[in-house]
């Protein structure tokens, strides 16, 4: 199976999150001879370790920083006809984002697949505040060629609810291929979206 692109996010924190898509080589060779220590990897290159695990390293990446400890998930689901699946890797949790580093695959039938037919994928804590995936302006329908697969960086927002314990990721809503992935356990002391404060004017001292 080939990796040919690498769905990477350069984002603008709140309130307005960004977040743009850049395509690697394809083929095999693509980020083959990087990764050494004096060597900074570019964001839309993959090391030949990334190639060979069909996962990214999130510290390299911008939007898995800033944040609290790294929760690595490792779950991954098919779709109904099982052509198509979502592999959530590791979760990033700051106060105005989650993001999400993932391989998405597809080898059915048709040329291509689309992994937002039906808009972005998000996300749904079991308290069912959802947290949208941001566009993604050089691939908004997150398209994957057959015999594919696609690993990359995905932003949420907001950040995370104070008291949300769990976390489901949803890939299109009708229109093929509908994958749900968890939910899982967000981990401990995870950064949470901060807690409005008192409207102006009350709640302080007279």
């Amino acid at each position: 199976m080939r990796i040919p692109i690498l769905f990477r996010g350069a984002m603008a924190l709140h309130p307005a999150l960004a977040l743009s898509m850049a395509l690697a080589c394809s083929g095999g060779d693509s980020g083959a001879d990087g990764g050494t220590a004096d060597t900074v990897m570019p964001f839309d290159s993959l090391t030949a370790s990334e190639l060979e695990q069909f996962a990214l390293d999130p510290t390299r990446f911008p939007e898995m920083q800033d944040g609290g400890p790294l929760d690595t998930v490792d779950m991954t689901e098919r779709s109904v006809g099982g052509d198509a699946a979502w592999h959530v890797q590791v979760l990033n949790y700051t106060p105005n984002h989650i993001a999400m580093t993932y391989a998405a695959w597809y080898t059915g039938p048709d040329s291509l697949v689309l992994f937002a037919a039906d808009g972005q994928p998000y996300l749904q804590d079991e308290e069912g505040n959802r947290y949208d995936g941001v566009v993604t302006p050089d691939n908004p329908r997150l398209k994957v060629e057959t015999n594919n697969t696609a690993v990359g960086v995905l932003a949420f927002g907001p950040g995370l609810a104070a008291t949300a314990d769990s976390l489901t990721m949803f890939v299109n809503d009708s229109t093929p291929p509908v994958i749900r992935v968890g939910p899982w356990a967000i981990r401990e002391r995870a950064q949470r979206a901060p807690t409005p404060g008192p409207p102006p004017g009350r709640g302080g001292s007279r």
